[in-house]
């Protein structure tokens, strides 16, 4: 269910951002979920970006999270964000804590968390 849930927000993200993307299929499999879109051209790196920022503003919304409390995101989680916009994942790490506002101190100890295989990547308020 989570996974399925997850896959309904990214497309809600793309969305946003491309009001004429056509929607695909968006499944939950076995490690993770990915979602198809029929896009006339490829996302850019810039196009990334912006889809991770709406992608956790959503996610904030959801979880009602004040923007000044910490922000906890799971492994399993990046994985499957970094896998869907098929980028490395420390990249996709680093980024999210780029768009969480993470100084840089905070943004190496997130990667350094993610690549010790820890189950939670956070960064603090």
């Amino acid at each position: 269910i989570y996974r399925h849930s997850m896959s309904h927000v990214l497309a809600q993200a793309v969305r946003r951002l491309f009001p004429d993307v056509k929607l695909a299929i968006g499944p939950a499999i076995d490690d993770g979920f990915y979602y198809d879109f029929d896009v006339d051209e490829p996302f850019t790196p810039g196009d990334v970006e912006s889809l991770l920022k709406s992608y956790l503003t959503l996610i904030r919304r959801l979880r009602g999270a004040n923007p000044d409390d910490a922000i906890v995101l799971r492994r399993e989680d990046l994985i499957d964000i970094a896998d869907q916009l098929q980028r490395p994942r420390p990249e996709i790490v680093d980024r999210v804590a780029v768009l969480l506002g993470a100084t840089g101190a905070q943004r190496r100890a997130m990667v350094d968390l993610y690549l010790s295989g820890a189950s939670v990547v956070g960064v603090a308020g």
